[in-house]
């Protein structure tokens, strides 16, 4: 099994996003570019967990206090996994 693509919708500082996987896929950026995000995105979708902490929802930085405040209010992650088992819908 394998992951062929993610989109992210509302989760951290990333409003939207789809990210396209290879056969090896290197995640190369700036500081601050999302990386860790996805990262992030993609252990919440093997996870078990089902209740989120806002820490996770979208948020910008408030110009005038430097206050992190949510900006969207839903998050969405949703993923296309491709060479499934069969063994793996039992």
């Amino acid at each position: 099994m394998r992951l062929h693509r993610l989109e992210i919708s509302g989760f951290k500082r990333i409003h939207s996003a789809t990210v396209e996987f290879g056969e090896a896929t290197f995640l190369i950026g700036a500081n601050n570019a999302g990386k860790s995000s996805v990262l992030q995105a993609v252990e919440w979708l093997l996870s078990a967990r089902t209740v989120m902490d806002q820490c996770f929802y979208c948020s910008e930085a408030d110009p005038d206090t430097g206050e992190n405040k949510i900006s969207c209010k839903t998050v969405t992650l949703e993923a296309e996994f491709r060479d499934v088992p069969d063994q793996s819908s039992e």
